[in-house]
């Protein structure tokens, strides 16, 4: 309501009062003249607030002493009685009028109390589904860094015992026929040169091994050179032929983190084209200027749908382990693969913070 409507209002409660006072005049008579602008003054009070209630309580004053009070048709206060009862009624008016201001008052701070109240338990309990979110999210990566674990030590194990442990076996049994060549005074010299080329397939083993798990070059000379590196290796390994292209690096690093995060995809990747791909040839560009780094590696294998790859490709070719490298460098990962086709690795690093 506004507050012109509120002072017409008092108003018509003033003209309201008049005509039940004048209705119970038989009543009443001269006694009791402000009984029913009491009762105006109190509905004005809180309903329509407290300067409507004082314009009601003054004009029903007003209209009581005029058409009312003793003597009638004038403002003249005659008589104790008269005195008593307009004391009453501006006391009672003023205290209506206090006591229901006071009383809306403490409504509205109680409203807003209980609205900052529930803002504030609105505000935790997001906070706790937050944190309850963020203790999921990390019990799942605690897990998951347990099964990446697992599954390098596995690796690692197996590695070992494909390839070193083969050979370590092979150089056993040559010793014990050294041994007895020896004893019987045969062959000596193929039994060493045997056990030399094994001892180098070993040592050739194990620095594909370290290499695999931490490059010292990354950490000496940079992203740029550890990939170069890895791929002669690569092309001597799996026999294909890789096509490296480098673009924008001028010789300024990287945070180590992001430089991992990146040998770590090109390795996965490169990983997947040699057991999957079944292609004829490699290409890898990394691409770097003032806002991202780019890392692409394609092939032309046979490829995969992309019907397959929620269920099938991420258990198989660690999609899913290269995505995470990247999300946690603030980086993302993204895979276009046609069956028939070949696949294409897209890796993106922002460098602005």
């Amino acid at each position: 309501m506004s507050q012109a409507a509120r002072y017409l209002s008092s108003i018509l409660a003033v003209l309201i009062a008049t005509l039940v006072r004048l209705w119970l005049d038989p009543l009443f008579g001269e006694r009791s003249p402000y009984i029913t602008y009491i009762i105006a003054t109190i509905a004005m009070a809180w309903y329509a607030g407290p300067g409507p209630a004082t314009t009601t309580m003054v004009l029903g004053f007003l209209s009581a002493f005029y058409f009312f009070a003793s003597p009638r048709g004038s403002f003249q206060v005659s008589g104790a009685d008269a005195q008593v009862a307009t004391l009453w009624y501006v006391a009672t008016g003023v205290l209506a009028i206090t006591v229901t201001e006071l009383t809306r008052s403490a409504e509205r701070r109680a409203n807003a109390v209980a609205l900052q109240l529930q803002e504030k338990q609105a505000l935790l309990e997001r906070e706790v589904r937050e944190r309850w979110e963020a203790q999921a999210e990390c019990t799942s990566l605690l897990r998951r860094i347990v099964s990446i674990q697992e599954d390098e030590r596995r690796r690692i194990s197996r590695d070992l015992h494909d390839q070193c442990g083969q050979d370590l076996t092979a150089m056993r049994l040559e010793l014990k026929l050294l041994t007895e060549s020896l004893q019987a005074g045969g062959d000596v010299q193929g039994r060493l040169e045997t056990l030399r080329r094994l001892i180098g397939q070993v040592m050739d083993e194990i620095h594909h091994l370290a290499v695999r798990l931490r490059p010292s070059v990354l950490d000496d000379l940079g992203l740029t050179t550890a990939v170069e590196n890895y791929l002669g290796s690569w092309r001597e390994m799996t026999g294909l032929p890789v096509d490296f292209e480098c673009r924008g690096w001028d010789g300024r690093r990287v945070p180590e983190e992001i430089e991992t995060a990146l040998y770590r995809v090109l390795q996965e990747a490169l990983t997947n084209v040699a057991r999957h791909a079944a292609t004829d040839a490699v290409n890898v560009l990394l691409t770097r200027d003032a806002d991202h780094i780019d890392l692409i590696v394609e092939d032309r294998g046979r490829g995969f749908s992309a019907q397959a790859a929620p269920s099938v490709a991420p258990a198989r070719l660690g999609l899913r382990g290269m995505k995470e490298r990247m999300e946690a460098v603030g980086g993302r990962l993204e895979i276009e693969s046609t069956e028939g086709q070949g696949t294409t690795v897209f890796a993106r690093i922002s460098l602005k913070v």
